[in-house]
Order: structure tokens, then sequence, then C-alpha cells
């Protein structure tokens, strides 16, 4: 997959889905129905990977949660909201919960690498692959290959 389909993110894998096996490989038609089918299911997971998510870091809500996202092109992504707020949630932590900044963020670390896990377990239970940047070009456009695990 390329040009620019999904959003990378600093410190979870790009998980992603790709939606060619909702074609029917003799009319080349889409599958909407097993497409639909396929989103509420994801969703449905993800609502309960988000309630365990929610308030995990010793009571201050982390402001973390995953959803199924398009890509711009083609294809599904796992993305993962609340990451760009994670300086001022351990700053949060250390100041209301009396850690210092280390303790926070180490108590944060820790917390995302449980986001991480479930955010695996959920590719897995889906067959996403996890992608990384192949090449990316002046022009912005980025070509993905598949991480061979």
């Amino acid at each position: 997959m390329s040009t620019c389909n999904f959003i990378l993110q600093d410190g979870v894998p790009l998980y992603a889905f790709d939606d060619a096996v909702f074609y029917d490989p003799e009319t080349g038609e889409y599958d909407y129905m097993a497409a639909s089918d396929f989103e509420h299911d994801v969703a449905d997971a993800l609502e309960a990977v988000n309630l365990e998510l929610s308030g995990d870091a010793d009571g201050v809500d982390t402001n973390i949660s995953i959803e199924l996202r398009g890509g711009y092109y083609s294809g599904y992504q796992l993305y993962v909201h609340g990451l760009d707020r994670l300086e001022d949630t351990a700053e949060e932590i250390a100041e209301y919960v009396d850690y210092t900044p280390e303790q926070a963020a180490a108590l944060l670390e820790s917390y995302m690498d449980h986001a991480r896990a479930a955010l695996a377990g959920v590719a897995a239970a889906f067959d996403f692959d996890r992608y990384a940047v192949f090449a990316r070009f002046d022009n912005g456009e980025t070509w993905y290959s598949r991480v061979e695990e």
C-alpha cells in the first residue's frame, strides 16, 4: 500500500487491513455487506478494549482510545487517539497523584505497553497486517511494506 494512505504514529506500530478481500474475484464488485460486517465486528472489539483502557493510569484518564479508520485511498487502519496528550497526562499524574515526573513517565510507559498489547491483540484477531515505512519521498508520498513477524 502506498501514497499517504495511512497516518503514522510515534510509539505505536501501524496495523492496516487491505480491503481488497471484499472484492469478488469473478465480478470485481465490492461486497459492501461483508465490509460493513467487518467494520462492526472490529468496532465492537474496540469498544471493549477502550473500556479497559479508559482511566487506567492510577485514576487519571489517559484519553487513549483505539478506533478503526479508513485509509485515505483504501483499506483500514487501527488508529490510536490521545498520543499527542501523553506529555500533558504525565504532568497531570505528577501533579494530582503526587508522583515524581520519572514515576509518572514510567507509569504512562507501562500503560502504553498495555495499550500496544491491546492494539496487537485486536490486529491479530481480525487479520490486520503490520506495516513499516519502506520509502518516503520529498513530495510526501510514502510506500509501506508488510512487516514479517
